[in-house]
């Protein structure tokens, strides 16, 4: 092996001693500080560094797929009980103008039988209300027929309005489930990052029934975690038990 001078120091290059007779593989100069580092020593430092990125890489990965600390767990459950309590609204939200859009459809049924049944006397009097009378007569049909186009105005008023509020209950019914689509999604996605977290590897939350159920269990579960005097038994004990 050969130890080479660094730039600028005199000479060209030392021949190292032989192994066996200096008994190591370090050569000792008057300037030991010019001589750069053996082949050696160079590859020690290439491992120690490819093993350090292994390191590095592995955290970074472990921290980005659910390595969460007590801080973000603790945000995520908050957050999950904020959003479950928008779904419930909105879930209150369509039941309610649901409800609504049924009781106008009853009204909007009521309002067009009605009509269908004054149309006849509508059709029957068209001559008598467009003819030209002498009195008594012109009197009478006037109030009969000022009367009957009131019932039509009316009624059809009544179907125009009964229409309208049909359309915003609809409105606001389609907009409270879209809200609720929109929150149903965040909740799975906050949910599965509580599924990779190593805190919560052991808490059985994934087969319950509803999302509120799944969040009380990983809450429950993560309080229990951090409570010196709770223990959280494992899956195995449960089954044993």
């Amino acid at each position: 092996m050969r130890y080479w001078r660094r730039k600028g120091a005199r000479g060209n290059k030392f021949a190292c001693p032989d192994v066996s007779s200096a008994g190591n593989r370090t050569c000792i100069f008057p300037r030991g500080d010019d001589v750069i580092r053996t082949g050696d020593e160079q590859v020690k430092r290439v491992v120690l560094f490819i093993v350090f990125l292994l390191v590095f890489s592995f955290m970074t990965v472990h921290s980005a797929f659910g390595a969460q600390g007590d801080d973000d767990i603790s945000a995520i459950l908050e957050e999950l009980n904020r959003k479950l309590a928008v779904k419930t609204e909105a879930v209150k939200t369509v039941k309610f103008n649901l409800k609504l859009i049924s009781d106008t459809d009853n009204q909007l049924k009521s309002v067009d039988r009605r009509i269908e049944n004054l149309r006849p006397t509508i059709e029957q009097n068209r001559a008598n209300c467009n003819g030209t009378y002498k009195e008594p007569e012109y009197s009478y049909w006037l109030k009969f027929c000022g009367n009957l186009q009131r019932q039509a105005d009316d009624l059809y008023a009544s179907q125009n309005n009964l229409v309208q509020k049909r359309a915003r209950y609809l409105a606001a019914a389609q907009s409270a489930e879209r809200t609720h689509d929109t929150t149903d999604r965040s909740i799975k996605m906050l949910l599965a990052r509580l599924r990779v977290n190593m805190m919560l590897k052991r808490c059985e939350c994934s087969g319950k029934s509803t999302m509120e159920a799944t969040v009380t269990c990983y809450r429950v579960c993560y309080e229990g975690a951090n409570d010196p005097g709770h223990t959280v038994p494992s899956p195995i004990d449960n089954k044993m038990r």
